[in-house]
């Protein structure tokens, strides 16, 4: 038997902010803002910003020593750290550890699922971007990956019945989010990742990869653009995450295949072979995840 919700009614100008619960973005991150559309940009300061919130560095350290960044050997400093991965990347990182910090919930488990989906989505994003897409900033593919389901994360903080109902149904018919989201008549987990976006001022490039990233929003996407570019790997890199760890409808997979296929011109042969890749990832994800 179907589940009933209540319905969602949104006024997108008031839903975020009676939301008592969802904190402004910290000041720090204000400061690095401020700091890296500066004239004189200064390594220093931002140091010096981070260094006042022990959690953040932590993070930062975290972040920098993962399976994306494959570093040489282990980075311990704060100040090599913001030196390797450079001032925008860590202004991005920033934003993505305190936006995730914010919308953490109660319900580990589910967080946990997003969060590994976001890891995966990334590592996979990277190695599509070495194949396809070799001049695209891989920190800008990081940043676009760990924050594309956002909106997902609006849903199990404020609507949780709405989150596992889309879940359950997920699980039974094999589809994708989507599918259960118009079968409830309730907002696409994309919409609130925008109205995010829009409440906390986060980069417009960011907005619209949080915005659509879908498999029906994949054949839309501009990619004349680097941010077009970017959203099309990230989307991508989505897709075939969920490929390889969701059980899925024959006709889904189908469509999924062949929408990737097209998008990148590639053949069905060569698309397998980066499902495999794309597998390895997984391997090696779960080792340190």
């Amino acid at each position: 038997m179907t589940q009933k919700l209540e319905p969602i009614k949104i006024d997108q100008d008031e839903f975020l902010k009676k939301y008592n619960a969802l904190p402004a973005l910290p000041e720090a991150i204000t400061e690095i803002r401020k700091i890296v559309f500066s004239e004189n940009v200064s390594i220093r300061k931002i140091v010096e910003i981070i260094e006042k919130d022990p959690g953040l560095v932590a993070q930062i350290l975290k972040i920098v020593n993962s399976a994306y960044y494959s570093v040489p050997r282990e980075v311990k400093d704060i100040n090599l750290a913001v030196a390797y991965l450079g001032i925008n990347e860590v202004y991005r990182i920033v934003i993505s550890v305190y936006v995730l910090d914010a919308l953490s919930t109660a319900d580990k488990h589910a967080f946990h699922k997003i969060w590994y989906h976001s890891n995966y989505t990334a590592l996979t994003a990277k190695f599509l971007g070495k194949e396809y897409e070799p001049l695209l900033n891989s920190n800008d593919l990081w940043v676009h990956s760990i924050l594309h389901d956002i909106g997902k994360l609006i849903y199990l903080k404020f609507f949780p019945e709405h989150f596992k109902a889309v879940e359950i149904y997920c699980n039974k018919q094999g589809s994708l989010c989507r599918e259960a989201e118009d079968f409830y008549n309730i907002p696409h987990s994309s919409y609130f990742g925008e109205l995010l976006c829009t409440h906390w001022q986060l980069p417009e490039d960011i907005r619209e990869t949080c915005s659509a990233h879908d498999l029906s929003d994949l054949p839309k996407i501009d990619i004349s653009s680097e941010t077009g570019r970017i959203r099309r790997i990230v989307t991508i890199g989505n897709l075939m995450s969920i490929l390889a760890t969701e059980k899925l409808r024959k006709n889904i997979k189908e469509d999924i295949s062949k929408t990737i296929q097209k998008s990148l011109g590639c053949s069905e042969s060569e698309f397998l072979l980066m499902m495999g890749k794309v597998y390895e990832i997984k391997i090696d994800l779960d080792k340190y995840l």
